[in-house]
């Protein structure tokens, strides 16, 4: 097979975080999107974007041949992890897995105040995120049912590295739920 550089594709995504079963926007016409505002955008992360899909497998085996006559898949995990590099309580509330946000607004007798309180419970979310194909085009990865599971930890520290809130969106859905769209050309 001849190599096509091309194909050989860098640069970032932008992740998007919505309420679960959300379904993302069409397809732009031109690679940037206005996402609805139930989209909400995850901002700057410290590396970017990581999809996962790690599978395990189920050799069978027979007697008659050393190879398997069949392999199987036992397990499917399919997750998104990232580090936000903006720190904000709705991040917070995304990276700890949920809760709820409580503003009070400020009056002559009361302070401004966002308050995170923290949940036993998951939020289910859909996430998205795009980035650019080889045909410059928008390659958009779309999960419709994620659970927020990482441990976190953030720092405070006076002035090593930006604060960072660990992220792994772990999918809940069937595999086949799991959409990548490549765009490959323009309306005619």
């Amino acid at each position: 097979m001849a190599v096509n550089t091309k194909n050989v594709l860098v640069g970032t995504a932008q992740l998007y975080i919505a309420p679960w079963a959300t379904v993302p926007p069409a397809l732009p016409a031109i690679t940037v999107t206005v996402w609805a505002p139930t989209w909400v955008p995850m901002g700057a992360t410290e590396q970017g974007v990581k999809l996962t899909v790690a599978r395990k497998t189920v050799d069978i085996m027979v007697e008659e041949q050393p190879t398997p006559a069949q392999v199987t898949t036992d397990t499917m995990t399919i997750s998104i992890t990232t580090s936000l590099a903006e720190d904000t309580i709705a991040n917070m509330k995304v990276a700890y897995g949920g809760g709820t946000i409580t503003a009070v607004a400020p009056s002559v007798t009361k302070t401004g105040t966002t308050t995170l309180t923290l949940a036993l419970g998951l939020d289910k979310l859909t996430v998205a995120f795009q980035g650019v194909n080889a045909h410059g085009f928008t390659r958009r990865f779309y999960i419709p049912e994620v659970l927020s599971v990482a441990s976190v930890d953030t720092s405070y520290r006076r002035a090593a590295a930006a604060r960072l809130y660990p992220v792994k969106l772990r999918a809940i859905c069937t595999p086949s739920d799991v959409m990548v769209v490549d765009k490959t050309a323009v309306k005619t």
